[in-house]
């Protein structure tokens, strides 16, 4: 682990910090907000949100991912 952060990190404080959009992060920011929590922040590792209920695109046809799909670790994983 680095001792010093590096030079182009930024900080921001939070009062809720919810890890992940996906719909259970999403489902969990909104009912903070609406209990009057307001300051919320929610990280996502894509660039988008939505986890795996967001469409996706395979051999040029869109489709749901949905709850359903799980991706599963290959050969290499540990």
């Amino acid at each position: 682990m680095a001792a010093h952060p590096p030079t182009n990190a930024r900080e921001r404080r939070c009062d809720v910090l919810v890890v992940g959009s996906g719909i259970a992060g999403l489902a969990a920011a909104r009912t903070l907000q609406r209990a009057g929590i307001a300051d919320i922040a929610v990280l996502e590792l894509e660039d988008q949100a939505g986890g795996n209920s967001r469409g996706h695109a395979m051999h040029g046809l869109r489709c749901p991912l949905g709850a359903h799909y799980l991706p599963l670790p290959g050969p290499s994983a540990p």
